[in-house]
């Protein structure tokens, strides 16, 4: 009678423990870092480029960032200069 108590007492909790997902495994997963491949000029060989994941608001800064660097102003018309 011991000996089968433990055995099922032993059963349910190693089933128990298989049942559920931890949370820390779940964040990992979310967290994946984004890829992207670049080709040097010249070169047939890739170069994988990763990176963590950008929230909405930091990708819509670096995006109004370089859209101010890109945009023309006074001193720089964009139709040239003759």
């Amino acid at each position: 009678m011991n000996r089968t108590t433990i055995a099922l007492a032993l059963t349910t909790v190693l089933l128990a423990a298989c049942a559920a997902p931890t949370p820390q495994d779940t964040k990992l997963a979310q967290a994946k870092p984004e890829c992207d491949r670049e080709y040097q000029t010249g070169s047939m060989i890739a170069k994988k480029d990763c990176t963590p994941p950008m929230s909405a608001e930091e990708r819509q800064r670096l995006q109004n960032e370089l859209a101010a660097k890109i945009r023309p102003n006074a001193s720089n018309p964009a139709g040239g200069g003759k």
